[in-house]
């Protein structure tokens, strides 16, 4: 009864979720975990930049800083235009496990 884009419940089957409770979870995605991801990022950017092509160490930070800011502006957009909370969700995660990792690659 009404239109699919105004639903009060997201999903056909037995496991529908209320949408509210779909954007708040999207938000925080967007919000909280979108910030962990960019600053994980940003860290690994900070450290390669010197290590592969030699730049100082406060360029790599610079530019890590800069990037960060269009990323997280990019994981914001990914995160709201994904079809689900779960795969926005999933999406960080495998992000930040890649960030994480080279991260730690690059410190050793």
């Amino acid at each position: 009864a009404g239109e699919p884009g105004f639903a009060i419940w997201e999903g056909g089957g037995q496991g529908r979720t209320p949408w509210g409770w779909q954007a708040a979870s999207r938000v925080l995605a967007a919000a909280a975990a979108g910030y962990g991801v960019s600053a994980l990022a940003m860290s690994a950017l900070a450290l390669a930049l010197p290590a592969v092509i030699g730049a100082s160490r406060a360029v790599g930070v610079l530019t890590g800083t800069l990037s960060s800011f269009v990323l997280y502006a990019a994981i914001v957009i990914g995160v709201f235009h994904a079809r689900s909370a779960r795969r926005a969700w999933g999406g960080l995660a495998v992000a930040g496990a890649l960030s994480a990792g080279a991260l730690l690659w690059l410190r050793l």
